[in-house]
């Protein structure tokens, strides 16, 4: 059943959610089809300004686009090129914000490259000649030279926003990190992709944001919040700071978000691993009030598809319902106070 805050949206406080919506179907679970309703569910109730999500697909888009209408004050910002891979699609509140700028780049795991949305359909274009094949699923991949690197195209989405209210100013980014070497998180430091995601992130917020005014980085970062020896978590920390860690309201503040649609344990979430960042070079500028992870579940019937096959077997004790969570990542959900 779903538990959502009570918070209202003073004006100027700004409400921020971040979800990994699981952008495919898994076997024995809940299809997209049917998670996308208690998706919108789980995010509405929550009375939110900003959503930042993680692996949109094209269906997932055109749902969004529906559910969340421009008639209705939203804004569902995601590039042309979303369908390249999953993508990070940020949406606003228009009766609270004014969009000043917004824009995207991509994480190119060879050779240190940045990729802006003019240089991706090149870039595909190449690779598609390099590979000799078309994309997997809208994903282009290819080897590295020892035959075994998959690289991946995972987009960041930012936008630059005016709280109408007070004219004050700031960015929102949102991105997928990677995993470490495609397949775990448990590599070298030098092999794995979360540091030159990081070193991306960084220089492009640098040069987007000019150090002027406060950001936030929201996403699905892949990586657990351990500090010991050289972790990606503790590298992020030496220029940004996480923001669950700035206030204690809600129970759930020191939850884990990733569940792994597990029914055996409960859908109890394992780690960390969706964060909300701020810039540490802005700090001064907002506060948090208000931080929680979002453990809202569902009930459902079994479901059959057109043809009448049964699409999601329930597994409690009666046969009958199931409860579930509309994802394998529980959102977070973020109230900031610019100052």
């Amino acid at each position: 059943m779903v538990e959502s805050t009570e918070y209202k949206n003073p004006t100027n406080l700004i409400n921020i959610i971040s979800q990994n919506v699981l952008g495919v179907d898994r076997p024995n679970k809940p299809t997209q089809a049917v998670r996308r309703p208690y998706m919108k569910t789980v995010l509405k109730n929550n009375c939110p300004d900003i959503i930042c999500l993680q692996e949109i697909t094209k269906e997932w888009h055109e749902y969004l686009l529906k559910e969340f209408p421009e008639k209705d004050n939203w804004c569902v910002f995601n590039s042309k090129s979303r369908f390249a891979t999953s993508s990070t699609p940020i949406i606003h509140r228009t009766d609270k914000f004014k969009c000043l700028s917004r824009g995207i780049f991509w994480y190119a795991d060879i050779n240190k490259e940045t990729l802006t949305e003019p240089d991706i359909k090149k870039r595909h274009d190449m690779i598609a000649e390099k590979t000799k094949s078309p994309p997997k699923n809208g994903i282009y991949e290819f080897t590295d030279k020892t035959g075994k690197k998959k690289c991946y195209y995972r987009p960041t989405h930012w936008v630059q926003l005016e709280l109408k209210t007070t004219g004050q100013i700031f960015y929102i980014f949102n991105t997928h990190f990677p995993l470490g070497n495609g397949d775990g998180r448990e590599i070298a430091p030098k092999n794995d992709k979360r540091f030159l995601a990081i070193e991306i992130l960084k220089s492009q917020i640098e040069a987007i944001t000019e150090n002027k005014y406060p950001y936030f980085i929201t996403g699905d970062f892949n990586m657990e919040p351990n500090t010991s020896g050289k972790e990606p978590y503790k590298e992020m920390l030496n220029w940004a700071s996480d923001l669950a860690l700035k206030c204690i309201v809600d129970k759930t503040n020191n939850s884990g978000t990733f569940n792994g649609m597990d029914f055996n344990n409960d859908y109890k979430p394992k780690t960390r691993i969706d964060f909300c960042f701020g810039g540490n070079n802005t700090k001064e500028q907002y506060c948090i009030p208000f931080y929680k992870v979002i453990l809202d579940k569902h009930e459902t019937l079994n479901l059959t598809d057109k043809e009448g096959k049964t699409i999601f077997y329930t597994l409690t004790k009666n046969k009958e319902t199931k409860i579930y969570p509309p994802s394998d990542h529980y959102g977070i959900n973020i109230i900031v106070d610019l100052k």
